[in-house]
């Protein structure tokens, strides 16, 4: 861990490790029954209602949420209610729909502060901030392009289409991975992370030491 201030946790609200850990997990614990047409989550759905719960209380004093959040949680909350363990594929695939627009409003918003925060602080700017804002970069670069492609009225035609969806799930992973890390603190995640984004596309070049002018 670097003596100098971490820019980046300076860019997100105290309460929003509380709102990752529930979009890890309601789009992670659980799997698909294809028989019987539905995502199992079994008992984890009681504890997923808590949590919007608390996440909402939290918002109503401190107002951390942004709209696409509040969207995912209300969808989210209706969704775990009128299920007890289980939910429907149109219903998950919504779910993981919302909790990705979310996701990408709130990392859009966390790279603008942390733009401001290197410029501000100029030549004291940590190792660590500059990794988190290249993966951030990176990652959003991923996603417009993506977002383009399965614009594309056409897409499911291509011969290609199982590899771009296995890429669209990687995206969403390192998203996942990436935002956790960037809540809960965890700087020993974020040259994986990077490496891991990189490496993917083959682009090869280093990160470090790089300031933004």
């Amino acid at each position: 861990m670097t003596t100098q201030t971490i820019l980046v946790y300076q860019a997100i609200p105290e309460s929003y490790k509380l709102f990752t850990q529930l979009v890890h997990d309601s789009v992670d614990r659980c799997y698909k029954n294809r028989r019987t047409k539905k995502v199992i989550y079994g008992e984890v759905i009681k504890d997923f209602k808590r949590l919007i719960e608390e996440i909402l209380a939290k918002d109503k004093i401190s107002n951390f949420l942004i709209k696409e959040e509040k969207e995912y949680l209300n969808f989210a909350l209706s969704v775990f209610r009128k299920s007890k363990e289980r939910v429907s594929f149109e219903d998950y695939e919504l779910l993981v729909q919302y909790s990705f627009e979310s996701v990408i409003v709130r990392l859009r918003k966390i790279k603008e502060e942390l733009i401001d925060k290197i410029k501000y602080n100029k030549l004291e700017v940590s190792d660590i901030d500059n990794e988190y804002f290249f993966a951030l970069e990176n990652i959003l670069q991923q996603v417009e392009t993506l977002d383009d492609y399965f614009k594309n009225k056409n897409w499911t035609e291509r011969k290609d289409k199982n590899e771009m969806i296995k890429k669209a799930l990687l995206v969403f992973k390192n998203l996942n991975e990436l935002v956790l890390s960037i809540a809960f603190k965890d700087t020993d995640s974020i040259s994986y992370i990077s490496n891991s984004i990189l490496n993917f596309d083959n682009i090869q070049f280093n990160i470090k030491n790089k300031l933004v002018s």
